[in-house]
């Protein structure tokens, strides 16, 4: 049985997996790290409540815990919250915390402000009118956490079940309030959690690594034949890995490929402008003019150098060549040039690639859009992209490249190379719906040109 699709579903699941348990992980634990204060609290800024009325209430507080009623494990153990209140004068406040029922009956025909919406810093509130005056709040028995008296005080409630108010107001009840106030809360257990999580999403990426690092079953030959060609597409995406790639300069690549970058836009669109040149050629004489093909090649094999130096399979630290043309480096592409082509596909071909769009849009992302479009991605998106991070997080700290990892994105490259040359009109062989993996494929035999010899473009970088 032939296990190696099976590994390659199962490396690339666990790694995501385990990607996303770390970016989860380590965003809770950096945040358990900077953003609490001192006594483990997450507390939001200050707000000036100011009101000529009796009272502020924030109400409809609902914890809605009863799936904790028959736990041995209470709210109040696994949360809480603290309200600061600081008096801007020298009278006294009181905060305190009760069940709304028992507020609304206290404040029942007492003018006071709700709160309504918290935005931008900004607290929103309405009045709710009334005659009587409200007895002071520290002579009642229902509150179930107070704070009272002048400057910093804190109100710590320990989290429960049940519709809750939060009142502000003046100790001895009297009108007219002003006061600095703010809230936090603070989760038990969060940390545990945090290592928790990372402890599996490393479970997760071994896991992975030890299903990209499988055995791969040996490949009988192919036995020789006439079909042997029909098996092949008219692109030639050859590359391997020299030495392994370093663990942090993949860190750098982007700003080190700035030069290629620039060059690399203008030659894109050079080559849109070749491509629409050589249509009306291939309208007029079913041919593909050879020195704008040769052209488009040297770009496609530009673009594929600098690509797998960086962020499209990070395979290589050997700086890609500022040239057109086939020369020694790990990474090589070709195409074969077409003798003749159909005049009347060329009408059509966008349409016939769509379902083909279509795939490699989910598999890749935004890197061929990137890419078809003249410019390049400093960092892909996609499949490709969440591939080529894992495979950077495996060179940093295991300074190995994944074999079965390297396979799979030569093998989405490959596909995408494949339907930008059939978008480009540089044959008329529809690509195939097919993940040809590994780094070496067999070309199609080259057909003899009729055209005069290559364009020469290359400069010595």
């Amino acid at each position: 049985m032939n296990t190696r699709w099976p590994m390659l579903i199962i490396g690339v699941t666990g790694s995501m997996i385990a990607a996303c348990l770390i970016v989860g992980g380590a965003v809770l634990l950096g945040a358990q790290l900077t953003l609490r204060d001192a006594d483990g609290y997450y507390t939001s800024p200050n707000y000036r409540l100011g009101t000529n009325t009796y009272a502020v209430v924030l109400d409809d507080i609902d914890t809605d815990l009863e799936r904790w009623a028959a736990s041995p494990v209470r709210p109040s153990q696994l949360a809480s919250i603290r309200v600061t209140t600081q008096t801007t004068g020298e009278r006294a406040v009181f905060a305190g915390i009760a069940r709304q029922s028992d507020i609304t009956s206290y404040l029942a025909d007492v003018a006071h402000e709700q709160i309504i919406d918290v935005n931008q810093g900004a607290v929103d509130t309405r009045v709710l009118g009334g005659s009587a005056n409200p007895a002071p709040p520290g002579q009642q028995t229902f509150w179930v956490a107070s704070s009272a008296g002048t400057g910093v005080q804190h109100l710590t409630w320990p989290l429960d079940d049940g519709r809750w108010s939060l009142v502000i107001m003046n100790l001895d009840g009297a009108a007219s309030l002003d006061v600095v106030t703010s809230a936090g809360g603070r989760i038990a257990h969060l940390t545990p959690i945090a290592l928790t999580v990372l402890a599996v999403a490393a479970l997760c990426l071994a896991g992975a690594i030890a299903a990209f690092r499988s055995p791969r079953p040996r490949r009988s030959p192919a036995a020789p034949g006439p079909h042997l060609a029909d098996e092949h597409y008219p692109l030639t995406v050859s590359v391997g890995i020299d030495t392994v790639p370093g663990r942090w300069l993949w860190i750098v690549k982007w700003i080190l490929l700035v030069p290629h970058v620039l060059i690399l836009t203008v030659l894109w669109a050079a080559f849109a402008l070749t491509t629409v040149t050589s249509a009306v050629s291939i309208l007029l004489t079913g041919r593909y003019p050879r020195r704008l093909f040769d052209f488009n090649v040297g770009v496609l094999r530009w673009t594929w150098r600098v690509g797998h130096y960086s962020y499209l399979s990070l395979s290589t630290d050997r700086y890609p060549p500022f040239t057109l043309q086939p020369v020694p480096y790990p990474a090589s592409l070709d195409v074969t040039y077409p003798a003749q082509l159909s005049r009347w596909q060329v009408l059509v071909k966008w349409v016939l690639i769509l379902p083909h769009l279509l795939v490699v849009g989910i598999l890749v992302g935004s890197t061929f859009g990137l890419a078809t479009r003249g410019s390049w991605p400093l960092i892909t998106g996609g499949l490709i992209g969440a591939l080529v991070l894992i495979a950077a997080v495996h060179l940093a700290f295991l300074r190995r490249y994944p074999h079965g990892l390297f396979e799979l994105l030569i093998g989405l490259n490959r596909w995408m190379f494949r339907v930008i040359i059939y978008l480009a009109l540089m044959t008329d062989i529809y690509p195939p719906f097919r993940l040809d993996l590994g780094g070496t494929e067999r070309p199609l035999p080259p057909v003899p040109a009729a055209e005069p010899k290559p364009l020469a473009f290359s400069s010595t970088p």
